[in-house]
């Protein structure tokens, strides 16, 4: 309900959720500008007026579609999901609005979920509840029939137009849950457990796996509802997806204890490839035991403004310690630190601002770039969804990693380097160059303080 007196006013914007909405005047008049869904990118970040329209500082209003109307008691605006709008009380108003969800936005409203661009919609509780309720009513239907059948009555008048609507859309919604499942499946794979309450991993809530299993024997069911005996239905099920990792028994895989390769109850790897593999082979980038000098010292804030290219450096990749040569050094940068939806952490990065995108595509201002976004990573050809896990304002440098046979180019923060690269036999922290000061490593694989009069000089040496 919206209560307001005259010229009570909204500006410019869309509802999240991918739910189609409508506004019905109980009192009063009410004036509402709509703006196709389509056309975003001619509104200027929503800082372009509708109500003043200036085709010199925005010219490309010109090519946006703008539908304006006044609806009063009896009439009833029903908005398409997405649709920019604004509102202005023409006379005191008093309206009813609210959200719909129908076959025609189902995959915006997944896609919502998905996205998590309206944590103020329970977006699970409303599919779960919408097919659970869709399959009681088939069900009905069902028994309804098998009891004529048995008794040998009439069954043609049982099946209604309602009940056919019924189970179209019950066959709309089954993929829908489906690809709620696939999601689950791959994040507990990939992602792990995470700090869920044990009351939320209970397989049993909302599992949506199930509740797909459960439409397809709802559907089977009135599918042979009039024989005399329903036949059972043979389960296809999909190849399960599972850490590949945890299982040594398996051709080509790596047997190993995966608890060695967590954080914070998340998996690190999963994924039985080459570069995991490499991942695992590496020394532990235990800091307080091996680098006790990086984080008293924060040598990597000191290092950073000595750095050239072709500089050998230590960082740290997750758990552990990777050589990384020098490409770039960047003197101030606005980067997000993502975490890939498909991958496991080990595939993290950090990521300039000006690459992500939200989901639709849209620009993001860089103030709207925060822990728990999800977004679009447009740094090569392909568009990968990651959820920002932190952010960073200030100097950071790219890095060739040095993973085995592999190599990554990434950016680096300074909590991320350890200190210079120091190999096996004394080189120092440059490509191609030697230790002409001949310094000994401490045991702990960093130059020892008494051999150096710089903290950003410290070095780790390559384990043999």
């Amino acid at each position: 309900i919206f209560m307001g007196r005259t010229d009570t006013n909204s500006r410019l914007h869309k509802d999240p959720g991918g739910l189609e909405i409508s506004i019905a005047p109980i009192s009063g008049q009410k004036e509402c500008v709509l703006v196709h869904r389509d056309d975003s990118r001619c509104l200027y970040h929503l800082t372009a007026s509708l109500d003043e329209i200036d085709l010199q500082r925005f010219p490309l209003l010109s090519q946006a579609r703008v539908y304006k109307t006044v609806i009063k008691p009896g009439e009833i605006l029903l908005m398409p999901n997405g649709t920019y709008h604004q509102c202005r009380n023409v006379t005191p108003c008093l309206s009813y609005s609210r959200f719909h969800l129908d076959t025609v936005n189902l995959l915006p409203f997944v896609m919502s979920l998905v996205n998590g661009d309206a944590p103020e919609i329970e977006h699970r509780d409303v599919l779960w509840n919408l097919a659970s309720a869709l399959i009681k009513k088939v069900d009905e239907v069902v028994d309804l029939v098998q009891d004529r059948v048995l008794a040998y009555r009439v069954v043609t008048d049982v099946v209604t137009g309602d009940t056919r609507e019924t189970v179209e859309t019950l066959l709309a919604l089954r993929n829908f849950i489906r690809e709620v499942a696939r999601r689950d499946e791959v994040n507990k794979a990939v992602k792990g457990p995470g700090d869920k309450s044990k009351e939320e991993l209970k397989p049993e809530l909302h599992d949506f796996g199930v509740l797909a299993a459960d439409v397809d024997v709802c559907l089977h069911d009135y599918r042979y509802r009039e024989s005399k005996e329903i036949p059972k239905l043979k389960s296809r099920k999909g190849k399960a997806l599972t850490n590949t990792l945890s299982k040594g028994v398996r051709k080509n895989c790596v047997g190993r204890d995966l608890n060695k390769f967590m954080i914070d109850n998340k998996p690190v790897v999963v994924f039985n490839s080459s570069l995991e593999n490499n991942y695992m082979s590496l020394r532990n980038a235990d800091v307080e035991k091996h680098y006790p000098l990086a984080n008293k010292h924060k040598v990597g804030k000191a290092l950073i403004g000595k750095l050239t290219i072709g500089d050998m450096l230590a960082c740290r990749l997750e758990q552990k310690c990777v050589k990384a040569e020098v490409l770039e050094v960047l003197p101030q940068m606005k980067a997000a630190y993502i975490s890939f939806e498909d991958y496991p952490s080990v595939y993290d990065e950090y990521q300039p601002f000006d690459l992500l995108r939200l989901p639709s595509g849209d620009e993001i201002t860089h103030n709207d770039i925060k822990p728990g976004l999800v977004v679009l990573d447009f740094s090569n050809t392909n568009e990968y969804r990651a959820v920002v896990q932190s952010t960073i304002d200030g100097p950071m440098v790219r890095v060739k990693l040095i993973v085995s046979q592999h190599t990554l180019t990434r950016l680096v923060s300074p909590a991320m380097i350890l200190g210079r690269y120091m190999g096996r036999w004394g080189s120092s922290g440059k490509k191609g160059s030697s230790d002409s000061d001949g310094k000994k490593a401490a045991p702990g694989g960093i130059v020892s303080p008494s051999t150096t009069s710089d903290v950003s000089d410290i070095a780790v040496e390559e384990e043999s």
